[in-house]
């Protein structure tokens, strides 16, 4: 193949692998995210009960257990969403490795036609054509 019929498919296959690197990147962001959101919920469960005092009127009344359980049940539900994501990240990854590839071997490709035309024009001015 010709540097000229190479052009698209090199620019193609950049396109699909900066793609698949702004997916990954974006669930990369979004799993910080969830980490920074279930630190967030430790860090109030560990607060309050450094705080919790036996004469807390929440405490009697019972609404500090049913905050326990909301706590429970939101950090039970992050981390399973948490889990989903990172079934993606990983997805993820092995496009951005596959896309990085067709990138990598187009390039080589291109630079190989590029070579192979300026050794033939170099042929062909050493013949005097």
């Amino acid at each position: 193949m010709t540097t000229r019929e190479l052009a698209p498919l090199v620019r193609l296959a950049g396109l699909a692998c900066d793609a698949a690197e702004a997916r990954l990147a974006a669930l990369r962001r979004d799993e910080t995210e969830l980490r920074r959101q279930i630190a967030a919920l430790d860090a109030a469960r560990r607060a309050r009960l450094t705080e919790a005092r036996a004469t807390d009127v929440t405490l009697r009344s019972g609404v500090d257990l049913r905050w326990e359980g909301w706590i429970d049940r939101r950090t039970s539900a992050l981390g399973a969403e948490l889990a989903r994501l990172l079934a993606r990240i990983e997805m993820a990854r092995d496009e951005l490795t596959t896309a990085f590839g067709r990138r990598s071997a187009t390039d080589t490709l291109a630079a190989q036609a590029r070579a192979q035309a300026v050794a033939r024009r170099l042929k062909a001015e050493e013949r005097g054509w």
